[in-house]
Order: C-alpha cells, then structure tokens, then sequence
C-alpha cells in the first residue's frame, strides 16, 4: 500500500511539473523586436518636445536647409540612441541631435506589450528677409502661405 501511494505522489509531481513547465512556455511575452514606425506617428507619441537652436555660427554663414535624425525608442518611451541622417552643418546636426535627446515619448504597445520603436523626424532650418527658424514639417506647411509669421 505504502508502494502505490508514493507512486502515485510521484506521478502527480511529474504531471504537475509538466503542466507547470506548458503553462510557463504558454505565457512568455513575445520578442516582438524593433518596429519602425512613421514620422506623424512618431510625432503623435511625443510627450515632451524640444526643438532644436539655430546656433549663431550656422545663420551667419547662411547654412539653411534640411536636417533628419533617426532615433530609437526604448520601452520607456525615451530616446535612447539618436543618429543624425542629414543636417545643413556639423553645429546644425549636433543642435538636433541634443533637442531630440530630450524628447520624450508615450510608450509603444504592441500585443499589449512595450516595444522599441524607429523612426525620423524632420527639421528645417529656414533663413530669410524675416530671419533665422527652426521648423518641423508642420510648421513649414503653415508657414508657406506667409513666410513671416511667426512659428510655434
């Protein structure tokens, strides 16, 4: 009687190791990876936004013209690695690059998980009779029909 009783205990030790061992298997969040994701999109999970200076040094020499950063989100929804693609200067490139630095973001779900996300925000650096700005591609938008009116 004592042999069948701790054979059965073992066999229920090793059904519920098995079952433990599925269920655990069955539960493990999913590498979901790094999603890219668009600019508007990027934009609209911004929480907190910095835009980047015109440094002096770029509006005396008349340094105008496109700057594009590629970043990546962590988790979190902070910035945690910011490239620069594309900037009118190398002083340009590094005030967008410490603007975007400072951005925070709402976290990215996906699968009702936190992911890691990429994307690129645009920047334009504009110089004219009105003077030296920054702009984001909304801005530019609503500056077109009258360059001299002041920005957000």
């Amino acid at each position: 009687m004592r042999k069948q009783i701790w054979l059965y205990s073992f066999l229920a030790l090793i059904i519920f190791l098995i079952v433990s061992v599925w269920i655990h298997q069955q539960t493990k969040p999913l590498d979901i990876g790094l999603i890219t994701i668009d600019e508007m999109t990027l934009r609209k999970l911004a929480i907190k936004k910095v835009m980047p200076d015109f440094p002096d040094a770029s509006k005396t020499s008349g340094s105008k013209g496109v700057a594009v950063v590629q970043l990546r989100i962590d988790q979190r929804g902070n910035a945690a690695e910011v490239e620069v693609l594309q900037a009118p200067d190398t002083l340009t490139g590094s005030a967008v690059s410490n603007a975007v630095k400072q951005w925070a973001f709402e976290p990215f779900t996906a699968n009702g998980q936190a992911a890691q996300v990429r994307g690129k925000l645009t920047f334009y650096y504009k110089i004219s009779n009105c003077g030296a700005r920054v702009e984001d591609p909304r801005q530019v938008k609503s500056s077109a029909a009258n360059p001299c009116l002041p920005t957000e």
